[in-house]
């Protein structure tokens, strides 16, 4: 129950740590509501075009039928860091220093309150754009994860009120939960395509650890070997 009830309540407060600009891209407003609007008729769309009996699992549904129930559910804010600024930072220096705003919401696709796939929406030029539709797999584990994260709050003796993005990491292919209260700003390891040192998947670290691990790691990768 309580992560349902922080995940209807992400977008807002998580766009709450972003800055004044960036967030007006999402909240208090229409924009948000066009955002949610495209992603439903985008589900529509994709469901209605790609589609059909034989490839639905392909996309995390049981058949088409399945896959026609569908709708997105309530949207994650998503963030990056980019690795210029990841080889750049300091110890202390704090999220700010390399935290920048995607302009992207994700949106768990559920029939009948399971998640089966994702999709994705992206503010371009002021227009929402539909974006990346599928991988059920990388999807459901991201949401198993997001459900345990007020439990691992909870256990550091973290508010659970503590506000939530999603913050991917291309350089390093990696994808965080981040959660930042009145005791500080930490993140959760949601996804590694690799590994690095002293770093686990579904294990809680304050954001000076984490970054510091993760810049370290980022020191010999090329930004020529970043897509």
């Amino acid at each position: 129950m309580y992560a349902k009830t922080l995940l209807a309540s992400l977008v807002v407060s998580a766009m709450a740590l972003l800055p004044p600009m960036a967030r007006g891209q999402f909240v208090g407003g229409q924009t948000l509501d066009e955002g949610r609007q495209l992603a439903d008729r985008s589900l529509r769309d994709y469901v209605a075009a790609a589609l059909r009996e034989d490839n639905a699992q392909r996309f995390g549904f049981k058949n088409l039928a399945d896959a026609k129930s569908a709708q997105p559910g309530e949207p994650i804010p998503v963030l990056f860091i980019g690795l210029r600024e990841l080889k750049a930072y300091r110890a202390g220096a704090g999220v700010g220093a390399v935290l920048s705003n995607a302009r992207a919401l994700w949106f768990p696709v559920v029939v009948q309150g399971e998640v089966r796939s994702k999709l994705e929406v992206t503010e371009i030029r002021g227009k929402w754009v539909a974006g990346e539709f599928g991988r059920p797999k990388a999807a459901q584990q991201l949401m198993r994860m997001y459900a345990e994260v007020p439990k691992m709050l909870e256990a550091a003796q973290l508010p659970k009120e503590g506000r939530l993005a999603l913050v991917r990491v291309p350089a390093l292919g990696v994808e965080l939960f981040y959660a930042t209260g009145s005791k500080g700003d930490h993140f959760v390891v949601a996804s590694m395509y690799g590994e690095i040192p002293d770093l686990q998947v579904g294990k809680i670290y304050s954001a000076d650890v984490l970054l510091g691990r993760l810049s370290r790691s980022a020191q010999t990768v090329r930004e020529d070997q970043v897509r």
